[in-house]
């Protein structure tokens, strides 16, 4: 049997939770999805931007909403995190 190697590395966060953190640190003035998508073609410039596109799309609103946080829509194609 062969063991899987282990390494030391620091794990980064990936695309999913970078979108979260993105949200959560617009704070009030909120986050376009352009904008996320942008922050992550400059986090992850390995990966492919039309399939990032297609994950920021399928997370906001609705994932978001129901895996971590309930979102708000601003004008302007804004979200943030809803104020409770």
């Amino acid at each position: 049997m062969t063991q899987a190697k282990v390494t030391n590395r620091k794990k980064s966060p990936g695309v999913i939770s970078t979108i979260f953190n993105l949200i959560e640190k617009s704070g009030t003035k909120g986050i376009t999805k352009q904008e996320i998508l942008d922050q992550l073609i400059k986090r992850f410039p390995d990966r492919s931007a039309d399939k990032m596109n297609n994950t920021v799309n399928v997370q906001i609103p609705h994932r978001v909403s129901r895996e971590r946080f309930k979102l708000e829509k601003l004008e302007g194609g804004l979200y943030r995190k809803a104020v409770k």
